[in-house]
């Protein structure tokens, strides 16, 4: 029961840090080179720590590579989405239907089931989730107006789903969790960042002494939303928690409306209602 409550905290705090994250880098001229500075930040201050735990065994050499590799396709997603689609259009599509191909996954690779009324919950929580791409009067085809904004936000989705499934076996398979969350972000500060270096020689460079302060603090904030998503992973099931990150849509929607202008509405507010409500029946079926 302790563990249950604990992961949904966890869980929800990190929801809220990931919409904030994912404001800084829409906002940002430059998304490539601020994604990977982020990363590159977070790798940093997790570096010191894989000094401190057990070395990864073979077996979870492999997800970590395999996850790391899902990782790049999905920041390359990510940031496309964010490119061709605004905050309020592109975060809810990939958020709203990664649970759900998460949730079949991991009842696919992981032997996770559940009930009828979870997945009727779940299934609500994505719907209420996606219906904040919808602008009034106009159909899901015509979402974000941008077919590449919305080709790129469902392939994010995707690879949300990949990442989540492999992350949350790693996590789980090793005896001390910080092991494979500490070498998890160090490799993802090497990798994406390497590839936009090579790609695009000195942007990061650029783009550091320009926005220092900026990226030191997104950093600082992709080691916090992700590290309490795996401490989560490993407390409870896979799809249950996976669709309660997902709440963030909620987040992001407000920051769009403070800080970005966007307008939320009286659908947005309903659609609000619908996901907490989800939520909450996710935790109590």
């Amino acid at each position: 029961m302790f563990d249950d409550l604990l992961a949904t905290i966890l869980i929800l705090v990190s929801a809220v840090i990931h919409a904030g994250m994912s404001a800084m880098i829409i906002t940002s001229e430059d998304k490539y080179a601020r994604r990977a500075s982020m990363l590159m930040v977070s790798g940093c201050i997790a570096l010191p720590v894989v000094f401190f735990v057990p070395f990864p065994t073979p077996e979870v050499w492999v997800l970590l590579i395999v996850g790391r590799v899902i990782h790049l396709g999905f920041e390359f997603c990510l940031i496309n989405a964010y490119r061709f689609g605004d905050l309020s259009q592109v975060y809810p599509v990939f958020r709203g239907a990664a649970p759900v191909l998460t949730a079949v996954g991991a009842y696919v690779f992981l032997s996770e089931s559940l009930s009828w009324l979870e997945i009727l919950a779940l299934l609500t929580l994505a719907l209420g989730i996606l219906s904040f791409a919808i602008e009034r009067h106009t159909s899901l085809a015509s979402v974000g107006t941008n077919r590449k904004a919305l080709l790129f936000a469902v392939a994010t989705s995707v690879f949300i789903a990949f990442y989540t499934l492999i992350d949350a076996t790693g996590v789980r398979t090793v005896d001390q969790p910080l092991t494979y969350i500490s070498w998890t972000f160090v490799m993802a500060g090497l990798a994406f960042p390497a590839t936009v270096a090579i790609w695009r020689p000195g942007t990061l460079r650029a783009h550091f002494r320009d926005h220092a302060r900026t990226v030191l603090f997104a950093g600082s904030l992709v080691v916090a939303t992700y590290s309490l998503a795996l401490f989560a992973y490993n407390l409870g099931q896979t799809a249950e928690i996976a669709a309660l990150r997902e709440t963030s849509v909620v987040f992001a929607a407000i920051i769009g409306v403070v800080f970005l202008g966007e307008r939320f509405g009286r659908r947005r507010i309903l659609a609000a209602i619908v996901i907490a409500a989800s939520a909450v029946a996710l935790k109590v079926v």
